[in-house]
């Protein structure tokens, strides 16, 4: 029954039927998770070339709840191309909420957005992303955390918006202790003044959240 109940959907996804089949048909796949794995291509292709922007905002959401569970598919980086190319500042930022839902493998694909020409809208939330799925591994992935700050303060270094910029402090605030290390290093050798106002901000939250006297007790610390 169950598979019956995917395969009507993965029909009604078609695009001669009304905005409204295809929408609930993309939410009921969704619901299914990973029991509906054979939907992805339909669901790729309802993401890629729908004409609703709300139906590729739910085929966006149904391919993340299917792709929490199955590994090795070709999903993270199917919605990354949706952040990059979709016109639809909605279902981007959909698409983006959907790769964070996938913790830990969709790190490679986010990366992919912090280093291309996505809008600052994409930018904010592929940060934001990143601070979530990084407060969740933990800091038993140090190195993987440190490479996050670097792309991180990249995008600060190349943007002066000040709500991107929030986003990357409270990021990488989400990192903790494993932060300092490779922000004091980056600090000594960076130029940019936004840069280094953005790390001084992070240490003194820093400073505050783990229990030292101030900025400078922090860093002498941390500094061997």
């Amino acid at each position: 029954m169950t598979s019956d109940k995917i395969l009507e959907f993965i029909k009604q996804l078609d695009p001669e039927n009304d905005k409204i089949v295809r929408m609930r048909a993309a939410i009921g796949l969704g619901n299914f998770g990973e029991e509906a794995t054979k939907a992805i291509p339909a669901l790729i292709n309802t993401l890629k070339n729908d004409e609703s922007s709300k139906v590729r905002e739910h085929a966006a959401k149904a391919l993340g709840e299917i792709a929490k569970k199955v590994p090795e598919t070709s999903i993270p980086q199917k919605l990354v191309d949706s952040m990059l190319d979709d016109p639809s500042e909605s279902v981007r930022l959909i698409a983006a909420e959907a790769l964070g839902e996938l913790g830990e493998k969709a790190i490679p694909a986010l990366s992919i957005v912090m280093c291309s020409e996505a809008d600052l809208g994409v930018l904010e939330k592929t940060i934001e992303t990143l601070g979530k799925i990084v407060e969740t591994i933990g800091s038993e992935h140090q190195e993987l955390s440190q490479s996050m700050i670097t792309e991180i303060i990249t995008v600060v270094k190349k943007h002066t918006v000040e709500s991107l910029h929030l986003a990357a402090i409270d990021a990488i605030l989400k990192i903790g202790e494993p932060a300092i290390k490779p922000l004091l290093k980056i600090f000594r050798e960076e130029a940019s003044k936004d840069v280094k106002t953005v790390i001084e901000i992070i240490f003194e939250k820093l400073a505050q959240k783990l229990g030292y006297r101030n900025k400078a007790a922090l860093i002498r610390t941390h500094d061997y």
